[in-house]
Parts: structure tokens; C-alpha cells; sequence
């Protein structure tokens, strides 16, 4: 009797173990419904194949789920809000292949704190990671990303971000109440500056600049800001420039070594 029982309580707990975590494959888009019945308890899946967004609306009905693979989906593109208000998700790996996600795809993700994206990325769109308050760093530097959209990081925990290479705009609010940021380091390339992109960082304390030239910013992009360098190769440019020459912070000469927080 107890070797039965025993037995029992080992194909539960086998049966548990499976249901948290799950791989599955959808070789027709709008399927992944049917393939996650009763399947609430699961807490990290793995998907391929190819989704929609009735198939990302499945995801977001799992109430436990935290970490999500897609490194194997095949879509190139992802529509707007794919896992918005998920406020459980901690971890995403997006399909290897994205060149493009929607607006506020990981809006109110609470304890996001590690998304994987993509080199092929072509954007990161309006409030993608907004509210994302667990939200510490986010690896980008080699994407092929020129334009960081209206909010997308606006109130995330973000404190360390190295912005991409390619980057041409930061949108407005961009940056806006991120409050642990410490460092910004805009490349060369960029030519834009938003409204209040930056303002609110209350504990950022340097921006690398690494244009000769100022490229034109709102006059608000910074205010709030408070105790902050920023770091050019030619201030004198700068401080003969509006807003440039008005903006609330010292200067110091940048030689183009890299500054770490």
C-alpha cells in the first residue's frame, strides 16, 4: 500500500513539474489557444513556429507565466501590446529574427527584468517598456536601432542603458521619471532630442555626447535634473547653442573613453 502510494505522489509531482513548464509548437497561427487548455499553471514556455495576436492574447491569459522563449517563432513582426499588463512576466526572449514589435508591448510588465531583443530590431516603438519598474538594464548597443519612440522607457527601472550605435531620435518622455538612471551615453549619429526625453532623472549624473555638433533638443528634454555632467569634445559648441547654452548642468571634455556607473 505505501509503495502505491509513493508511486502516486511521485507521478504527481512529475505531472506538476511538467505543467510548469512547456514547449510548444504552432504550425498554424491562431492555434496556440486550443494547445494551452487547461494549462493555467504553467510558469515558462518555449514557442515556434508562427503566432498572431490571438496567439499572444493566449499568453497573456496564463496567469502564472514568467519567463516566455520565442526565439524560434518565425514572425518578423509583432503587433502592438503583446504583453501588456503582464505584470508577473520576468523574463522574454523575442524571435531571433523581429525587425519590428507594437506600441506598448511590454506596458505594465511590473517585474520584467531581462528582455533579449534581437540585432535586426528596427525600433523601439511608443511606451514599449513604460512602467517596467524591475526593468534594470537592457543590452541594445549592437542593434540595428535608430529610434527610440514616444515613452518607451518612461517610470522603468532602468539605470543602465547603452544606446545603439545606429540611433539617430530619442522621442519625447523617452526616458521621462526614470529615476534610478545614472548614465546616458547618446552616439554620434544622433540628431534629435525629444520634450522632456530625460527630464526627472533625478539620480542620473552624467550624459556622454559623442557628436561634434549639438544636435537640436527640446528645452525641457532635461529639466529636473539636477548634480549632472555632460561630457562633449567641444564645449565651447555647445555653450553657443540653444538650449545647450541654458541647460542647467556643468561641462567637462569628453576624450572618448568610456565612462562607467
Amino acid at each position: 500500500m505505501k509503495r502505491i502510494v509513493s508511486f502516486v505522489l511521485v507521478a504527481m509531482i512529475g505531472i506538476s513539474a511538467c505543467a510548469q513548464k512547456l514547449k510548444v509548437a504552432v504550425e498554424t497561427p491562431g492555434t496556440l489557444s486550443a494547445q494551452l487548455s487547461g494549462a493555467e499553471g504553467v510558469e515558462s514556455i518555449v514557442v515556434s513556429g508562427s503566432i498572431d495576436d490571438s496567439d499572444l492574447l493566449a499568453l497573456r491569459g496564463l496567469p502564472k507565466l514568467r519567463k516566455v522563449d520565442m526565439r524560434k517563432v518565425k514572425n518578423i513582426i509583432i503587433g502592438d501590446s503583446a504583453f501588456f499588463g503582464m505584470k508577473q512576466l520576468e523574463s522574454v526572449r523575442l524571435p531571433r529574427y523581429l525587425q519590428k514589435i507594437g506600441r506598448s508591448a511590454f506596458e505594465g510588465c511590473e517585474s520584467l527584468k531581462y528582455v533579449e531583443c534581437p540585432g535586426y530590431l528596427e525600433e523601439l516603438p511608443e511606451r514599449m517598456f513604460c512602467g517596467c519598474v524591475s526593468l534594470d538594464r537592457l543590452d541594445i548597443l549592437n542593434s540595428r536601432i535608430t529610434r527610440i519612440g514616444t515613452a518607451a522607457f518612461m517610470n522603468s527601472g532602468i539605470r543602465l542603458i547603452p544606446l545603439p550605435k545606429m540611433l539617430t531620435t530619442i522621442g519625447n518622455f523617452a526616458f521621462s521619471g526614470c529615476e534610478k538612471t545614472e548614465l546616458i551615453q547618446i552616439p554620434m549619429w544622433v540628431g534629435s532630442i525629444g520634450q522632456r526625453a530625460f527630464a526627472g532623472c533625478k539620480r542620473l549624473r552624467g550624459i556622454v555626447l559623442r557628436m561634434d555638433t549639438p544636435p537640436v533638443c527640446a528645452a525641457d528634454a532635461f529639466v529636473g535634473i539636477e548634480a549632472c555632467t555632460l561630457y562633449v569634445r567641444h564645449p565651447e559648441f555647445f555653450r553657443a547653442r540653444e538650449p545647450w547654452s541654458t541647460i542647467n548642468m556643468s561641462y567637462d571634455n569628453y576624450n572618448g573613453d568610456e565612462l562607467r556607473s
